[in-house]
């Protein structure tokens, strides 16, 4: 089943046959690894089968509630006992992509309940960062040390 915007679609969507193209590409360079593009609501692998599992910036494009829990179930799923996620996305919209919605502390604990969750906030909002570390690398990294200023969450779920 493909996804777009958190729609369901009977075709597989420009995204998906890139990735499956590019998941093709990197498995003939990377013939040890198990590289494989589909749905992340319906993972292939059984489950407890991984010690970590990463996410960069995946949350903050599922605009569906319900799709976002059933990939956070899924990660959930693959875990072995104290197995731990990876996370790291933004905690604020995006006022640039009305297609990339912040994902606020409580729902990351909402969608992972039952797990042990550790967040910090990360990473000075980069046109800032961009602006100013031009001039100033050391008012950069005051502007950095401002929780005000960054804008995703980087942390590790734990399974319980």
């Amino acid at each position: 089943m493909s996804f777009f915007n958190g729609e369901r679609i009977r075709q597989p969507s420009a995204a998906l046959i890139l990735a499956r193209r590019a998941s093709s590409m990197l498995a003939s360079g990377f013939p040890q690894a198990d590289l494989r593009a589909g749905s992340a609501s319906e993972l292939p692998w059984p489950a407890q089968s991984f010690d970590l599992v990463t996410q960069f910036t995946v949350f903050t494009s599922i605009l569906d509630p319900a799709l976002k829990r059933a990939v956070a179930a899924e990660m959930v799923r693959i875990l072995k006992p104290d197995g731990a996620i990876l996370w790291f996305d933004f905690r604020v919209d995006n006022p640039a992509n009305s297609h990339v919605r912040g994902i606020p502390a409580r729902e990351i604990r909402s969608l992972f309940a039952g797990c042990e969750i550790a967040l910090a906030s990360a990473l000075l909002a980069p046109p800032l960062g961009r602006l100013i570390a031009r001039w100033s690398w050391t008012l950069a990294e005051l502007l950095h040390a401002l929780p005000f200023f960054r804008i995703h969450y980087v942390g590790l779920i734990r399974k319980r």
